[in-house]
């Protein structure tokens, strides 16, 4: 019998300001920067929405057989909107198709710049 292994993607929504001019500030630190676009999502984001997307992504970059291939075991575990995080569930051969398809949004429903920041790869959902 052969076991399916799986991989756990943490995955955080940001939302930039399109408006802000960038200046050079000597005291700004890249988590300051990070902190800045953190938000709550608006309750137009749920799991359904970002796998749309998400599958969106795959068959726009990678066509039917990148779609195919990395949807098979394709499933998003948990999401938050109050922390605009959540966590996703792909086969341990396709997980570099999703980490590149979530690199290459930048809309979901309709609300425009968003950043699918993915922040870490794991083999357990408790390391994750």
């Amino acid at each position: 019998m052969v076991r399916l292994k799986s991989r756990y993607i943490l995955f955080e929504i940001l939302y930039p300001d399109v408006n802000d001019e960038f200046e050079t500030v000597p005291n700004v630190t890249k988590k300051d920067i990070l902190t800045g676009h953190h938000k709550v999502s608006p309750n137009s984001i749920n799991v359904k929405s970002i796998m749309q997307e998400l599958r969106k992504q795959l068959q726009i970059n990678f066509g039917d057989f990148g779609l195919g291939k990395a949807t098979a075991l394709l499933q998003i575990k948990y999401f938050s909107n109050r922390t605009s995080t959540g966590i996703i569930r792909c086969g341990h051969d396709d997980h570099q198709y999703i980490l590149m398809a979530l690199a290459l949004i930048n809309q979901i429903e309709n609300i425009g710049s968003v950043i699918l920041n993915p922040v870490k790869v794991s083999g357990t959902i408790k390391k994750s």
